[in-house]
């Protein structure tokens, strides 16, 4: 399975990663050894996006608190860098990408109600 995490990456080159007590989301808290990770350098924290994909080599859950009622799960992982990126991608040649594709979905869409109208109408 793949996942992604976004973090406060400073120095990119490194070929091992740990990120202690995460916050996970969109089923996150199941990743496991063996799992491809993209990372993300936080353009929050000065980094630039999407720079490397990794495999997970260890990955603990860390337990919840008892006094806390509603918590994000966490998990403490360590990442081996395999392949690096040409040029970071941010956020927003994300979101270029995402207008795009959507529009070829949308057109697509379109033609296939088209021809599902056409036939319904011979």
């Amino acid at each position: 399975m793949a996942f992604a995490i976004k973090a406060e990456i400073h120095d990119l080159d490194v070929e091992d990663f740990s990120f202690p007590a995460q916050k996970t989301m969109y089923g996150g808290k199941h990743v496991a050894a063996g799992d491809i990770i993209f990372l993300f350098a936080s353009e929050n924290e000065g980094g630039h996006g999407l720079f490397a994909r990794g495999i997970v080599t260890c990955a603990q859950p860390i337990a919840k608190k008892q006094i806390v009622l509603r918590q994000t799960p966490r998990v403490s992982i360590s990442v081996r860098r395999t392949a690096l990126t040409q040029t970071p991608l941010e956020q927003s040649a994300f979101r270029r990408e995402r207008v795009f594709a959507l529009s070829l979905c949308l057109d697509a869409s379109l033609r296939l109600l088209v021809t599902a109208s056409n036939r319904k109408t011979l």
